[in-house]
């Protein structure tokens, strides 16, 4: 058993799928938005399904209409969905039957008042947050070193009063203190293949193993 949950983010590949649920990830999530970057169609997702079994399932739907996300949602009977940067409490508010994860991204123009705002309004409308910094480049090391909009304490902080599922580069020598941080999981990000059904995890392996040492 890991130390903390696991988020797989944009799996878009069988490869990704049995990777993560063979080391016990709790959610698997799959960007269901035609067209964009590491999508995934609903005959793909399918077959996927076939194939893996244990982690929840969710949907990301970036812009599409509420009543195309609940037709996907229930046509491939996913458990959750991952509600992006720019939704809002009331759209929300449509899918309190199912597990919804908040994005929330860190950028140069973030800052620890609007966070801290964005936090409250959604913390009745969300299950989880997703924090991440890792869409901007911002590592562990920064947030430490006070070379991020974000810092290190004001992390730690969040994860003590909100659930906060934490996406964001980090090395071996960094997982104690994530740990320590009381998040609720880690996010790892899925991505393509250099050959169908070959893929190099080497760098998230060793993430991974530390979580499972005993």
């Amino acid at each position: 058993m890991l130390k903390t949950q696991i988020f797989a983010n944009k799996v878009s590949n069988l490869t990704d799928a049995r990777y993560f649920a063979a080391w016990g990830a709790d959610w698997l999530c799959f960007n269901l938005y035609p067209g964009e970057e590491e999508s995934v169609s609903a005959e793909e997702l399918y077959a996927i399904k076939e194939w893996v079994a244990g982690p929840k399932l969710v949907g990301a739907f970036g812009m599409m209409e509420e009543e195309d996300i609940r037709k996907g949602i229930e046509l491939l009977g996913l458990d959750g969905i991952l509600l992006g940067n720019f939704a809002t409490v009331d759209a929300a508010g449509a899918f309190s039957d199912i597990e919804r994860i908040k994005l929330v991204v860190i950028d140069g123009d973030s800052s620890a008042q609007d966070v801290r705002s964005l936090f409250e309004n959604w913390q009745d409308h969300t299950d989880f947050f997703l924090l991440d910094f890792s869409r901007n480049g911002y590592a562990w090391e920064n947030l430490k070193e006070g070379e991020s909009p974000i810092s290190a304490n004001f992390v730690k902080s969040l994860c003590e009063q909100y659930p906060v599922l934490l996406a964001i580069d980090c090395k071996e020598q960094d997982v104690e203190g994530l740990l320590d941080a009381s998040i609720k999981g880690l996010v790892f990000h899925g991505g393509a293949e250099e050959s169908v059904g070959v893929k190099s995890f080497d760098v998230i392996d060793v993430i991974l193993e530390v979580l499972a040492e005993d």
